[in-house]
Order: C-alpha cells, then structure tokens, then sequence
C-alpha cells in the first residue's frame, strides 16, 4: 500500500497542498496567492514584486544549512491571512454601487472596467508582506561558503584587529563558523520479500566533507533530515525498518528506526555534535569516537535498511548535512 497523497488545503476559494516541509507550505501558499492577486485584481503589480520577494526569501532560506522553521512557521500564517484579505469578496454595497453604475450611461450590459482591489485592502495586504520580508530578511544566517571565507575571517581577526589565533579558533568554533557540505537523496522504495528474513538495503545519498579542513577531529556536527514512513507486518520490537550512517574509515551507526504502522510520511531531524571538551558528562563517547575518525576528503553515506517477510519503507526525501572546522 503506497502512502496517502497529501490532501489540498482550502483558502477562501483558493486550494494549495499541505505538505510535511514547511517550506513547501509556504511556496504552495505564495503560488495561490499570485493566482489571486493577478486573475482577480488588475492594480496589483507592486503586490506582486512585494510577493516576487518574498518568494525569493524562502526559496533562499530554504536552501539554507539550517532553515528557521519558526520564521517559516511565521510567514505562513502572515501568508494564509494576506490570501484571506486578497480573495474576500466585494461588500454588498460596493457590488450594488457597481451595479447602479452599470445602469446609468450607455445602459443595462455595459462592461465594467476590470476590478481594482480597493486602496485601504491593499495597503494592509501591502503592510502583511512588508513584514513578511522583514521576517525573513531578520532570519537570514550568513554561513561560510568554502574554507577561504574562515581563513579569511581568521586573517581579520588575527592581522587586522591584533588578536592571538587561538582565541580566534575559539571565537569561530563558539560562533559554528563552519563550512557545510550536503547530499540529497533520491526518492526509494525499499520492499523486503515474503520468503526473505535477511536484511536488504539501498543507498540512499551520500556527502564529502571537504577537502582543506583541519586534520584533526574536523567533523564537527552531522545533521540528518528524513522523509519516510513504513509499511508491513508490525513486531513486538518495532526495529523492522531503520537508517544508518557509515563509510570506509567509520563502521556504520543507527541512526534511527523508523515508526511502524505510521499512514504518511514524517519528517525527522536528527543532529550529531562532536565535543572537544574531554570527558564530559552526558556525551556519548561512542560518537565522539566515530565523528573524530572522518578526515577531509572522506565520504559519508546513509542507508535505509529492512528486515523480516512483507515489510517495506519508503523514503521520500534524505538530507545528509557536514559541518567541519577548517581552522
């Protein structure tokens, strides 16, 4: 049985598909949106370059190591209440005024001119995207793009403003300056047959951690996003179906099991932290092992794996996310 197609959400008159990604969400939100502004109301160009940006900003913070999914969260319901505002019908006495006004003149079956949305609407609609825009610019985070954006802040901190390098480290390591490196996965449907009782898999993406970055310990966080669900006969255990990370220098490691018996797709976000304090409490000492293991250049992968007759998992979307010190 294949999962469930998401059901379209209604808004006034206007249907877009609610999906797990918020930022999905919001793109649906702003695609019905332009499709209310451009066929209903004929003085909406500003609106619309107002919504051109605000797309814009999704689209960018989508693409983000870390998107704000509280902005995001934000900016669909500023969204869902500008589309509200926008696909409102004409009040009753604006309609009639139409009306006595197509009477009068040439008479009865005069076209009217296209409507425009009334001045006071869209000064609020314009206001509801303004602050969107300034949400979402507010959220923006700025990452390092390679190890020469770290080397060069190191050179500003260290030549420019007289500081000793291992307080510069320091800074940047408080301050996650980290370059990030990511691998996205294909959609898969691994199934494991009635007569089968060992364990099948697929691989599902893989990430390089990049090549000019410390040589000790330079994996610093591992951020896994997973799209899937299951399918099968449930056990008492419920480990039927799970997710691994590995690769050729680091044996391979759980990273999480999938629910069983679960109808549509979840969305999981798992995040690894490798501690350079030694011994602290609460750590996992096994991962920190295995992430100081990783060495520049070297690649990770995961994969979705299963177990046991009629049993399958379905994996929509994997994300796979590197952050590594390179000073």
């Amino acid at each position: 049985m294949c999962p469930r197609r998401p059901r379209p959400i209604r808004v006034g008159s206007y249907y877009y598909y609610m999906r797990v990604d918020i930022a999905s969400r919001n793109e649906g939100a702003i695609a019905a949106l332009s499709q209310i502004l451009g066929s209903r109301w004929s003085n909406c160009e500003p609106l619309l370059e107002e919504l051109e940006e605000v797309k814009r900003l999704v689209m960018q913070m989508r693409l983000a190591p870390w998107p704000d999914e509280l902005t995001l969260q934000i900016t669909e319901q500023r969204l869902l209440s500008v589309i509200l505002d926008a696909s409102a019908s004409q009040s009753l006495c604006t309609r009639l005024s139409r009306l006595l006004h197509g009477w009068s003149g040439t008479g009865i079956g005069q076209r009217s001119d296209p409507q425009r949305l009334p001045a006071k609407r869209m000064k609020s609609i314009a206001g509801k995207l303004q602050e969107t825009i300034t949400g979402l610019r507010a959220a923006q985070t700025y990452a390092p793009l390679d190890d020469d954006d770290v080397l060069q802040a190191q050179h500003i901190l260290h030549a420019c403003l007289g500081l000793p390098l291992p307080l510069v480290w320091a800074i940047l390591d408080e301050a996650e300056y980290w370059v990030c490196s990511i691998g996205h996965s294909r959609r898969v449907i691994l199934s494991v047959g009635a007569d089968s009782g060992a364990i099948q898999e697929t691989h599902c993406c893989t990430a390089k951690l990049p090549p000019f970055v410390k040589k000790h310990r330079p994996l610093r966080r591992v951020v896994f996003k997973i799209e899937a669900c299951s399918r099968g006969l449930q056990t008492s255990d419920n480990d039927n179906s799970w997710f691994e990370a590995g690769s050729d220098n680091a044996a391979r490691r759980i990273i999480m099991h999938t629910p069983a018996a679960v109808t549509d797709f979840q969305t999981h976000r798992i995040q690894w932290d490798c501690s350079l304090s030694e011994g602290g409490t609460g750590l996992d000492t096994e991962l920190q092992e295995w992430m100081g293991r990783f060495v520049g250049g070297e690649d990770l992968s995961v994969f979705a794996r299963a177990q046991f007759p009629e049993w399958s998992i379905y994996v929509r979307m994997v994300q796979l996310e590197l952050y590594c010190a390179c000073v």
